[in-house]
């Protein structure tokens, strides 16, 4: 669970944004039960996952929680 939350945290709010588009995308075909095996690529068109996946792994060694 807290994996996926800081997945969709970032996915909202991380990057400046810039993948906040691509995953409403994703969201509301998945929720129109439209998804394929390409879902992912056509949400996110030319997006480097690579990069994605690092700027998720910055974003979350960035959290700070409360003590």
């Amino acid at each position: 669970y807290n994996l996926a939350a800081t997945v969709a945290w970032f996915m909202l709010e991380g990057a400046n944004g810039k993948y906040r588009p691509g995953f409403l995308r994703l969201l509301e075909t998945v929720h129109q039960v439209k998804d394929t095996p390409k879902t992912l690529d056509e949400a996110f068109p030319g997006i480097d996952r690579r990069k994605m996946q690092s700027d998720w792994e910055a974003f979350v060694r960035g959290i700070r929680l409360d003590p």
